[in-house]
């Protein structure tokens, strides 16, 4: 067993918001795990140690039992709802960024697209507002493929 270190005081709302901090970032860490076919039973033990301070803090409703301590539903729904709503954050701001790029190097020589991909610059602002914007109002509805371009060369 490895040695303890230190104490850490927690107030009841502190405590709730590291738990749900750990569980989503257990849901992150699971999805790691799957990609990587790799299993880390010393984080599950973590859990379940965190867990048990639950009755210490009056947080009970965060967590449930079985065999073992395991987030609640009610805490479990907090979470999954917290990361889908980072998720659909990420996703349009993704595309959007991904569009804004592909319309500005579109405005650049063929030749001087790679050089300027790989510089760290930003396209200017014009570019992300027309898709912010778009996005932002019209999701995907008024988004097409045109079949008729090319697409650009990409590594």
């Amino acid at each position: 067993m490895q040695e303890e270190f230190g104490s850490i005081g927690l107030t009841r709302d502190q405590y709730r918001e590291l738990l749900l901090a750990y569980v989503i970032g257990m849901h992150v860490r699971r999805r790691f795990q799957i990609a990587k076919e790799e299993e880390r039973v010393d984080l599950e033990e973590l859990e379940r140690h965190l867990l048990s301070f639950a009755p210490g803090f009056e947080a009970e409703d965060f967590v449930a039992r079985k065999d073992s301590l395991f987030p609640s539903r009610k805490l479990d729904a907090l979470c999954h709802e917290i990361l889908e709503t980072r998720d659909a954050e990420e996703f349009w701001e993704r595309l959007g960024d991904e569009l804004a790029w592909r319309d500005f190097l579109l405005t650049l020589p063929e030749e001087e697209r790679e050089v300027v991909a790989d510089s760290g610059l930003k396209p200017p602002a014009e570019f992300y507002k027309k898709y912010t914007e778009e996005l932002d109002r019209f999701g995907a509805d008024r988004l097409r493929v045109d079949e008729s371009l090319p697409p650009l060369a990409r590594e």
